[in-house]
This record gives C-alpha cells, structure tokens and sequence, in this order.
C-alpha cells in the first residue's frame, strides 16, 4: 500500500493535503495505517483461496468507504484519480499480499522442519 501511495503521490495521481508529520509526500499516520491494516487484513484470511477472493472484494468494499469518507473531510484529494480506480487497486494489492504472505509462510514452515531434522539427529 505505501509503495502505490509513493508512487502515486510522486506522479500526482492524489495527495495528502492535510496531513500533519510527513514521511516524504505521505503522511506519518498514512504509513502507519497501512501497517495495521495489513495485519488485520492477514489476521482473517481464510485458509481456501475461494473464500479469500470474497473476503478480499469485502474488505476491498470497506477500504473504498474509508477512502471515500477521507475524500470528503479533505484528507486525500484526487489530482488524475478516481475513487473507482482504487476498489481494483485493493483487490490487486490485497491478493498479491495474500499470495506472498503464502510464500513467506511455506518458507517459513520449511525451515523449521529443516531445523527440526537436524535437532532430530543431534539427538542420536
């Protein structure tokens, strides 16, 4: 989510006008918010893949309401966006994340059971 807000802001897609402590063009609180909501969103991630498609086009759904109710207190304001734009960029983003957060976990489980082998044999 960052790096797409980077990007974004970088290429005056959208800004963040009212921020108070920024971290380049995002605002400190941006950054932090994507980190929470990344591990919540992870939190409740279905094990099956078909029930992740609809959790993420839900979650996608209350991320493109939060959005919007930033859009019309003045926290984000659109420069070559439209707030549509965003409900795919959720569903990509959130998937890819899913996806990776797969990788990580089977590399994860790989190496505890390599090291659970050798502490097996050392035992002998």
């Amino acid at each position: 989510m960052v790096i797409i807000d980077v990007f974004a802001t970088k290429y005056n897609f959208y800004t963040y006008p009212k921020g108070i402590v920024y971290v380049g063009n995002l605002p400190l609180f941006q950054v932090i918010n994507a980190y929470g909501i990344s591990i919540l969103y992870l939190n409740w991630l279905p094990e099956r893949w078909s029930k992740r498609i609809m959790y993420t086009a839900y979650v996608s759904v209350l991320f493109l309401a939060i959005e919007a109710l930033m859009y019309n207190v003045g926290g984000i304001a659109y420069r070559n966006w439209k707030l549509w734009y965003s409900y795919f960029l959720n569903i990509a983003g959130l998937l890819l994340f899913a996806l990776l957060s797969d990788r990580v976990d089977r590399l994860d489980s790989r190496r505890v059971d390599n090291c659970d082998a050798e502490n097996s044999g050392d035992n002998k």
